[in-house]
């Protein structure tokens, strides 16, 4: 199977003393940085995908990276997969989509949901042994084009909510679909099956 065009866009937060939060909006950045990276649960958090019509987020091929380094370590990328989610686990006062997009709404499948626990239990473990480091949460949107031309301005952004019970917030407003085919190469983006 090829490899499909992906893009990230990271949270990076610190698990001791080292990190950065880098975001679009203050409302965003104020309620992220209320995430207990170690110990609320991160499997709860919702993320979704705006896009075009002629654009689809393929579910089980975006995925949520949490990416951790210990300080003078190797960063270790844990990858999680995600899936579309169920009507009943839509964020509270999801908004309709913007004129001639599609809002794509994913959540964790519960096989993927330990991956994330062990992470934090690995946080956990180095702080108790007092190792500082960082770590960075991130989404790669995974995209198949529903025609066969994909308009050089077509955009989508990406949105994030900590769980089912808050609301959907921007991490990335209108990003061009060219800029992700500029990385991954011309048409690089797959026709949806």
């Amino acid at each position: 199977m090829p490899r499909l065009p992906k893009i990230a866009f990271i949270l990076a937060v610190p698990f001791l003393l080292v990190g950065c939060m880098s975001l679009n909006t203050l409302g965003t950045i104020q309620t992220m940085s209320k995430l207990d990276v170690v110990n609320d649960p991160i499997e709860d958090m919702v993320f979704a995908v705006e896009a075009d019509a002629n654009l689809k987020p393929l579910p089980e091929q975006t995925q949520f990276v949490f990416s951790l380094t210990p300080e003078g370590g190797t960063t270790q990328k844990t990858r999680a997969n995600l899936r579309l989610a169920a009507a009943n686990e839509m964020p509270r006062g999801t908004k309709p989509a913007a004129q001639g997009k599609i809002l794509h709404v994913f959540v964790f499948p519960e096989a993927e949901k330990e991956k994330l626990r062990a992470v934090q239990a690995q946080i956990r473990t180095f702080k108790s042994k007092s190792i500082k480091g960082s770590l960075s949460i991130g989404v790669e949107p995974a995209f198949c084009k529903t025609t066969p031309q994909v308009a050089s301005d077509s955009k989508f952004s990406v949105f994030v909510a900590r769980s089912t019970q808050e609301s959907l917030m921007p991490l990335l407003a209108g990003a061009k679909v060219s800029d992700l085919e500029n990385k991954t190469g011309q048409n690089a983006l797959p026709m949806c099956h």
